[in-house]
């Protein structure tokens, strides 16, 4: 394999393009690395966010098709044998395209004839059937010019959706590459006309011949997003799951949350005119209109493990709003991921709910969602918070306000006939309790002494199999981390999990 891959851009002379001959550069190396890179199924909705980041400065590439795709990376990594190719043909294409997007490198002579055999392919219909030999090489010769062309000094990222494919070398080689991951709702992705990537790839990922069906593009998807997750969890804070849907409820705060994680930063000016350009298709929800019949039970179920809707219509006909429609705008502190996850633990608990400590209802709202799936009749969240004049441990504070904007909350995500209100001190309001508890919710004072008084006051009530789940209980030494501990070791509960900085805790008999 070629060694001498292309001439370095020097450091000290930036604008100087200087044929190299040793090693070819560290695939990390600054300025060169890129930034950032956008993938997923495609039709997932990775056009917006492209152009979101390119509206923010991010240099996206020369050589780009209708969708934004770099077209060098389709070239250099969407072939067949991408996934078996050795590390060192794998490296030398990873610094052609870092070459392409950075300039300043002119390719010498066996770099650039390996190049031009990248478009000699002799069955293009079978290896590359979306891509004739002339469009190979008019991407090749797009690339070699970008790569002898004057340094860039931009910072650089790219979307291809087919990235996904190559993010467990990626990840590894460029060490302060971060990851974005775009994913829209399986169900709807499977009635997508788009399902090149099924065609591609599907076998490799399902270990299986596949047919073009939806039946077998949401099995491809949901290969796709449990591998995904499985690099996620080496990734840490370099990896972002974003929800087209999520993206399309609430815009601004998507597309923030998106710009804060590239480390790029706009004004309010400009951020409106992003949230403007995301506008959701009519096709959002079309899988209601086939069912979710013909698809594997357990592949829906893990789309609706991964936040998506994956409920039918009701018998009026209508579909229930989505958590995130109906959390936006509503204040508080609590994430999506783990409003989903109060959600879900609502769902499947089958009975009441007590939550303690809720502000303006965006975790009520959220156990409601969840109760209201479930169809349990006569189930409710019972919130109980006093509304009084607070100073909360981190600073925030409370008062009679947050009432108003409760009801305000509750009455608009129709969700008020599931709540109960018990305005009171959670130390007065279980003097006069007397029912059995589904799940507990302690997000109250999160001063020890009074986490230590809702979890010993209200766990009796707690039926054998329910839930306690506390906020802010990531951090053993924070008093409700302490709390956590102290009850798991009482012998009547064990750990069960959790999400972001929530904790939870499965009572398994005993008095609590």
């Amino acid at each position: 394999m070629i060694l001498s891959l292309f001439s370095r851009r020097s450091r000290q002379a930036e604008t100087t393009p200087q044929p190299f001959a040793g090693p070819g550069f560290p695939l990390d190396a600054e300025p060169l690395a890129p930034r950032v890179a956008i993938g997923g199924v495609g039709g997932s909705g990775t056009r917006v966010l492209i152009t979101i980041l390119q509206m923010a400065g991010l240099h996206i590439g020369d050589d780009l098709n209708e969708a934004n795709d770099n077209l060098w990376f389709t070239l250099l990594f969407k072939e067949p044998g991408i996934l078996d190719l050795d590390d060192e043909t794998f490296d030398l294409r990873l610094r052609l395209f870092i070459a392409a997007n950075t300039g300043g490198m002119p390719l010498d002579t066996a770099t650039a004839e390996y190049l031009e055999s990248l478009c000699h392919i002799p069955r293009p219909d079978a290896a590359r059937p979306q891509h004739t030999r002339e469009w190979l090489q008019a991407r090749a010769a797009s690339l070699k010019k970008a790569a002898g062309g004057p340094p860039r000094g931009a910072v650089w990222g790219w979307k291809e959706p087919n990235t996904h494919v190559c993010l467990d070398r990626l990840m590894v080689r460029l060490p302060g590459l971060k990851y974005i991951h775009l994913a829209r709702n399986g169900l709807d992705m499977a009635y997508s006309a788009n399902r090149a990537q099924l065609a591609f790839w599907g076998a490799r990922f399902l270990g299986r011949q596949v047919s073009d069906t939806p039946r077998d593009a949401l099995a491809y998807w949901c290969a796709v997003h449990k591998r995904i997750f499985r690099l996620a969890g080496r990734m840490d804070d370099r990896f972002l799951f974003v929800r087209f849907e999520d993206l399309c409820a609430a815009p601004k705060r998507e597309i923030a949350r998106i710009l804060a994680f590239v480390g790029l930063e706009v004004g309010e000016e400009r951020l409106a005119e992003m949230a403007a350009m995301v506008r959701p298709p009519a096709s959002i929800g079309r899988w209601r209109e086939h069912g979710a019949g013909e698809f594997d039970a357990a592949d829906v179920e893990y789309v609706r493990q991964l936040g998506f809707s994956v409920e039918e219509e009701d018998e009026s006909g209508t579909t229930p709003r989505s958590l995130e429609t109906l959390l936006d705008g509503v204040e508080g502190w609590l994430p999506l991921p783990e409003a989903r996850y109060l959600s879900e633990r609502a769902r499947e608990c089958g009975g009441d709910v007590v939550e303690i400590g809720s502000y303006r209802g965006r975790s009520t709202i959220a156990l409601a969602h969840g109760l209201a799936l479930a169809g349990v009749e006569g189930a409710q969240v019972y919130a109980i918070d006093p509304h009084a004049p607070a100073q909360g441990v981190h600073g925030g504070a409370f008062g009679p306000r947050d009432r108003k904007a409760f009801f305000r909350n509750l009455l608009a995500a129709d969700l008020v006939e599931r709540v109960a209100l018990i305005n009171l001190p959670s130390q007065a309001a279980v003097r006069a309790w007397d029912r059995e508890i589904a799940l507990l919710f302690i997000d109250g004072d999160h001063r020890y002494e009074q986490v230590r008084h809702d979890a010993f006051a209200w766990t009796p009530f707690l039926r054998d199999g329910g839930l306690a789940i506390f906020d802010d209980a990531d951090d053993p030494q924070s008093g409700p981390g302490r709390v956590l501990e102290e009850l798991a070791r009482t012998g009547n509960f064990r750990l069960a999990g959790g999400a972001g900085r929530l904790r939870a805790l499965v009572k398994t008999g005993g008095a609590g």
